[in-house]
């Protein structure tokens, strides 16, 4: 395991800056210093050697704080070296306090942390505390569970203490309060309280009435009129109701014959009859034949015109244009003409649509072109020649 309090300074060999050039034959003390800074070493971590011939520690010298003594005046002549050998400190049985943890006093307190037993095995997690009754906060807790036979944790305000294998987590059966994070291997599934609940998740087992919230993002009431950031299921998963699904839906018109135009910039209306027709939503809104969409995503666009034309015309279109920055449109669907003969007018019809991706409703518009020697039928009553916009869903 983890070494606590003080690193061990065994292995740290500090050769002495030499201090023969003191030595005069009458002067015995002399100040250590390992390059130029003075150390304190004890006296049995000093290994010196003068002429060759190694001191012997409390006979040959003695060492007091940085000061060297030795029993004889190192004569002028003599050569010296000496080395700092390092040691680990020799802490007596119940004398671990926190000078030698390495911490400020009062910084950490327990009966007691961990057990191992003959084994090496953890037979018993003590109590950690503040007091009796902790006003302090948690970050985060981590408890390991068991199965059921020495191991656990209970974590109350005024909930009831749990039981060994259980974790119980609790402030007052409706809690105003808040975790940082609780992860647990095993979880209680029994006695959960009526009334909020409020945690990190919570089990598919019979939750209790009123509101569940959970950081998985899941929230609300029994039928829920908020919104989901996110949901993750990792079983089955029961919806009922309808979403929010197309929320726009709009239909416009000639309302009056129009020529060949490109684009079509007038006589065109929201369609408001017969009985029984429907806007959805925000409906589009048009200024001389560019529409304006109310909201971005993505938009399908349909056109379908009918034409009357004479004997020789053989061909009319309806096309779709778009633009992405309110200025330079291009053509984007097309329609063909089929033809058939009534009382010596030829009648057309065009269809066309296109998928629209409206990220900016400043910049991308569309609309409508009629290209050929006909005229495109309107009416008031009824669609002719019309175009139709569904939003299908966001961008």
């Amino acid at each position: 395991m983890g070494y606590i309090g003080r690193q061990l300074s065994t292995g740290q060999y500090r050769k002495l800056d030499s201090i023969e050039g003191s030595f005069d034959g009458s002067a015995k003390g002399f100040n250590l210093e390992v390059d130029s800074t003075s150390v304190t070493p004890a006296a049995q971590n000093c290994l010196l050697s003068i002429n060759g011939v190694i001191q012997e520690p409390f006979v040959a010298f003695s060492v007091t704080g940085s000061a060297i003594n030795f029993a004889e005046a190192p004569e002028s002549s003599d050569k010296f070296f000496g080395v700092i050998m390092g040691e680990a400190a020799f802490i007596a049985a119940n004398t671990v306090g926190a000078n030698e943890l390495g911490v400020t006093a009062g910084t950490a307190e327990a009966s007691k942390v961990l057990i191992l037993n003959t084994d090496k095995g953890v037979n018993d997690i003590g109590s950690i505390s503040g007091s009796a009754t902790a006003t302090a906060s948690f970050s985060q807790i981590l408890v390991g569970g068991s199965d059921g036979s020495n191991a656990f944790a209970v974590i109350s305000g005024s909930g009831a203490a749990g039981t060994p294998g259980k974790v119980r987590i609790s402030g007052s059966i409706q809690s105003t309060g808040s975790f940082g994070r609780v992860e647990a291997d095993l979880i209680d599934p029994k006695g959960l309280p009526t009334g909020t609940m409020s945690g990190s998740a919570q089990t598919a087992i019979n939750l209790p009435t009123g509101t569940v919230s959970a950081s998985m993002g899941v929230s609300g009431s029994s039928i829920s009129t908020g919104s989901f950031g996110r949901v993750e299921v990792a079983g089955n998963l029961s919806v009922t109701g309808t979403g929010p699904g197309i929320t726009v839906a709009d239909t416009w018109r000639l309302y009056t014959d129009v020529s060949a135009a490109a684009p079509i910039t007038t006589n065109w209306e929201q369609v408001d009859n017969p009985a029984g027709f429907g806007i959805l939503g925000s409906g589009m809104t048009q200024s001389s034949g560019v529409f304006t969409f109310p909201t971005t995503g993505y938009w399908l666009i349909n056109f379908t015109a009918a034409f009357s034309v004479a004997e020789t015309v053989a061909e009319q279109l309806g096309q779709i244009y778009t633009t992405t920055n309110d200025n330079t449109y291009a053509l984007a669907s097309e329609g063909h003409s089929g033809v058939y003969r009534d009382a010596g007018s030829m009648h057309m019809g065009t269809t066309c649509d296109f998928i629209q991706d409206v990220v900016s409703t400043s910049n991308d518009k569309v609309r409508f072109h009629i290209v050929g020697a006909g005229t495109a039928n309107g009416g008031s009553t009824y669609n002719r020649t019309f175009v139709t916009f569904i939003r299908l869903g966001d961008t």
